[in-house]
């Protein structure tokens, strides 16, 4: 996804992609992509999860196949209109 970088997970169903680019909290991309995109992802608040969570999001991927990739689809859809105003 254009503007989003991720480590693989080493032995873990989840992921914590680094949207800082676009320069917003991950509260408020969270809330959009819930509310314009149909998709829900956990923020990478600091207060659960650390300092260097901020900029972050948490998506768990312990799902089907098919789920997965749909909202993999909303999620790059919904990040790209976040980044494009």
């Amino acid at each position: 996804m254009n503007g989003v970088r991720c480590h693989v997970p080493e032995g873990c169903y989840v992921v914590f992609p680094d949207v800082s680019s676009l320069n917003m909290e991950s509260t408020e991309i969270v809330e959009r992509l819930r509310k314009e995109h149909a998709i829900a992802v956990v923020p990478g608040s600091p207060r659960f999860f650390g300092p260097a969570a901020a900029g972050h999001l948490r998506i768990s991927f312990a799902t089907s196949r098919a789920i997965l990739s749909e909202g993999l689809d909303r999620l790059d859809k919904g990040l790209a209109a976040i980044r494009n105003g």
